[in-house]
């Protein structure tokens, strides 16, 4: 079981890493850009 949880790990790690580093990046360019990336 815990090869399982470290693959699971190892697959999901990078999508929840991506979303929160897109949260953020969305945060910073909400004040410059707000219409460039809703197009």
């Amino acid at each position: 079981m815990g090869r399982l949880l470290k693959r699971a790990a190892i697959f999901i790690a990078p999508i929840v890493i991506n979303k929160v580093v897109q949260k953020f990046l969305n945060k910073d360019n909400s004040s410059t850009s707000k219409g460039k990336k809703r197009k």
